[in-house]
């Protein structure tokens, strides 16, 4: 039986994003003198792709809750709320 979290959850977008997050990693784990790898010449489309997928998942989370009138600050401290732990810890790694 499908949860609240799980009828609304895109897998195969989830996982095309996860692929496009992992190609953007490579590219910059082996940005050393610009020459990539064949396989690598156009990965920087990666990053359009995945920024593309990610606001189509965020506008698919939120816009039926915006049109029933959550206020924005509500929407932002979300937002926040579930992107600033990941981005303390890479702070503290970093």
């Amino acid at each position: 039986m499908p949860t609240p979290y799980t009828k609304h959850r895109f897998h195969t977008l989830d996982g095309m994003r996860g692929i496009a997050a992992i190609v953007v990693m490579f590219i910059h784990c082996l940005h050393l003198d610009g020459n990539y790898p064949g396989w690598l010449q156009n990965a920087f489309i990666a990053v359009d792709f995945f920024f593309i997928l990610s606001g189509f998942v965020v506008y698919h989370a939120y816009a039926e809750k915006l049109k029933q009138g959550m206020q924005f600050r509500d929407y932002v401290a979300r937002r926040v709320g579930r992107l600033y732990p990941l981005m303390a810890v890479g702070l503290l790694l970093a």
